[in-house]
């Protein structure tokens, strides 16, 4: 296994934490910006990094994920995303080896060990994590250190 649950943990709330550092820097009349026709505005993006945290957290436990609504606005999608923050977080820490270990079902009849399901947590986070920096450098930002350490 590649982490501990610790480790993991860890890592996901540096990535997590500049990215709400961010956060608290757009302007809500951005919310609806992307950076192409077509592609995810920041409130979208920031849904979808939520949503797939609260899906791979019930994959993780082998429950069946539930659909996420998206959020009325910016001010709801931003707070979801710091209560999800301390949710992941929570769930990482508590992860025993022996879950870690445990394979589950996952998406498109795959089973998968539930630290293969955590580290793609964390890749997905810092893919998108990726575009929303350069979104707000398009918008006339300069972003945060891209990991928050300490």
């Amino acid at each position: 296994m590649p982490h501990t649950a610790s480790e993991s943990a860890q890592n996901f709330t540096a990535h997590r934490s500049a990215l709400l550092d961010l956060l608290e820097h757009i302007p809500d009349g951005q919310a609806d910006f992307a950076a192409w026709d077509g592609g995810m505005s920041f409130k979208r993006l920031i849904d979808h990094l939520n949503g797939s945290s609260a899906r791979m957290q019930s994959l993780m436990k082998g429950e069946k994920p539930e659909p996420v609504q998206p959020s009325a606005d910016f001010a709801e999608a931003k707070a979801r995303m710091k209560q999800g923050a301390l949710e992941v977080q929570s769930m990482l820490s508590s992860l025993t080896e022996e879950q870690l270990s445990q394979v589950v079902p996952a998406f498109g009849g795959m089973q998968l060990a539930v630290h293969q399901l955590v580290n793609m947590l964390i890749e997905h986070e810092i893919h998108h994590k990726g575009q929303l920096w350069m979104m707000a450098r398009m918008i006339g930002l300069e972003p945060p250190r891209f990991v928050k350490m300490g």
